[in-house]
């Protein structure tokens, strides 16, 4: 019996069962399934990896990514959405991101229960270089892709799942 390559995709025995039991649109399909969870396993790897050397989780860096795009204070409760998480994660990742000093909170003036959330300036300066290197490691594990068979990758993964549709 041979060794599996990676947990997520099946061994070869089962790929053989696939093939032997399922028309070949069937069987490509999930071919394809075990292909995209390989990669997006590998990828959640790497990026995990990428972020350690400054202590952020996937879910850290989304929140960085998000000021450093507004470029000025946000509500937190506007992070509620952008983010896509409940508001106790919100106030769990700020708590967080504020103990490091990557974000500094205060008050709404008008409205006491309302909190602004920005960046510091060492926050500013993390956020941007984890996004130039990150940026520049994943296209090297993209590797030979052309930017036209990147744009027709993007396209394709789209279509199969359409961007805030899940």
């Amino acid at each position: 019996m041979s060794k599996r390559k990676d947990p997520v995709s099946p061994p070869d025995f089962l790929v053989q069962a696939y093939a032997e039991e399922l028309p070949t649109d069937i069987f490509l399909s999930i071919r394809l399934l075990f292909a995209l969870r390989n990669s997006v396993q590998r990828v959640n790897a790497d990026l995990a990896r990428w972020l350690g050397s400054d202590a952020l989780s996937p879910g850290r860096m989304q929140m960085l990514m998000i000021l450093w795009a507004k470029k000025g204070p946000v509500l937190q409760r506007d992070l509620v959405d952008a983010l896509g998480v409940s508001r106790a994660s919100v106030s769990e990742l700020v708590e967080t991101l504020s103990r490091d000093e990557l974000v500094k909170t205060r008050p709404d003036t008008q409205h006491g229960r309302r909190v602004y959330v920005e960046l510091t300036p060492h926050g500013r300066e993390v956020t941007t270089r984890q996004i130039r290197e990150n940026g520049r490691r994943l296209d090297s594990a993209l590797g030979d892709l052309t930017q036209d068979e990147k744009r027709d990758l993007i396209g394709r993964l789209d279509r199969l799942c359409p961007p805030g549709d899940g």
